[in-house]
């Protein structure tokens, strides 16, 4: 910055954080005696075109930061859309599966009712005919005993 070159000791009498403004007049002062209103006018548009500067950068520093976190929310809405996606995808998937199974069950279910079906029918079958059976030889039995008692 070259303030206070060439002056030796001394060089910054004032502290840190001294407006701008009142280190120019200073430098001016130790330059080249008191400054002239001209003097001081031209450091105070110095230090407001300074000051300007440094709260358009801050600013511009602010924005960045503020178009950085957008941009990570983005990032992060997108995943967790993508996620979404897949999740549903896979959930979509297990409900195709699901009714695949179901449907295999349900044909299971009716072969077995059609076997069971057939076999009751068979069952019937089989008592009608032992009963008729037990029902003839009842019968012969009966006549066999009535012949043996004529």
């Amino acid at each position: 910055e070259g303030e206070g070159e060439g002056e030796g000791e001394g060089e910054r009498e004032e502290p840190p954080g001294t407006p701008l403004t009142a280190r120019l007049v200073s430098a001016l002062v130790h330059a080249s005696g008191p400054p002239s209103s001209f003097e001081i006018e031209a450091a105070a548009r110095v230090a407001a075109q300074t000051a300007e500067a440094r709260a358009r950068s801050e600013a511009a520093q602010k924005l960045d930061l503020e178009k950085a976190e957008w941009a990570q929310r983005e990032l992060e809405l997108a995943e967790a859309k993508q996620n979404a996606h897949k999740r549903a995808e896979q959930a979509e998937e297990r409900a195709l599966a699901v009714v695949e199974q179901l449907k295999e069950l349900t044909a299971a279910r009716s072969a077995l009712e059609a076997r069971l079906s057939e076999a009751n029918r068979e069952k019937e079958s089989e008592v009608r005919r032992t009963k008729t059976e037990a029902q003839k030889r009842v019968s012969q039995l009966a006549e066999a005993a009535a012949a043996d008692r004529a």
